[in-house]
């Protein structure tokens, strides 16, 4: 199996490290760090995850200089991918990048750049691409149903829920935070 470290255990990084749970043989979750302590030890007690692996920052994650693992996931908020991501291909890691890559195009590049260095996957989940809803509309397309495309105008449909929890109260309100 990959050995995987989990970087920011909320939501995401708790569902990606589910795939070790249901195909053990593919992934096994060597290490985790969060900054928020409760749940870095709820994946850690959750995948017998020993405390030496258990990270606070991710910056503790590569302290030693060297690999703890094959892989890492990096789960943490958007505006924190970019430096962790760069310091764990240099290190020789292949990462699993939630999105968005970065924050600027510049980032991006320079993510694309550091793989290509050091020879590493970028692997950037889009967590939606083979979903129902999304297989569907392609089977839609791709067979002609509704006649020949000309332009396509997609937009993600958010609920009203979806809108003030992330975009009016939460994380995603003021670009400048």
């Amino acid at each position: 199996p990959v050995k995987v470290i989990i970087i920011g255990a909320g939501d995401r990084g708790r569902t990606y490290s589910g795939y070790a749970k249901f195909f053990p043989e593919c992934m096994q979750v060597v290490g985790v760090s969060d900054i928020q302590e409760s749940r870095r030890n709820a994946m850690g007690d959750l995948r017998n995850i020993p405390m030496n692996m258990r990270f606070g920052d991710w910056s503790e994650v590569f302290a030693s200089g060297r690999k703890l693992a094959d892989a890492v996931v990096i789960s943490t908020p958007d505006d924190t991918h970019f430096e962790p991501c760069m310091k764990a291909l240099s290190l020789g890691y292949d990462v699993l990048l939630e999105k968005p890559c970065a924050q600027t195009e510049k980032e991006c590049v320079a993510i694309r750049e550091q793989a290509h260095k050091y020879g590493r996957i970028v692997a950037v989940c889009h967590v939606l691409r083979y979903s129902p809803y999304f297989r569907a509309m392609y089977e839609t397309l791709r067979t002609g149903m509704i006649g020949k495309i000309i332009s396509i105008q997609h937009m993600e449909p958010i609920e009203c829920r979806h809108m003030c929890h992330s975009y009016v109260r939460g994380n995603w309100r003021d670009s400048d935070k």
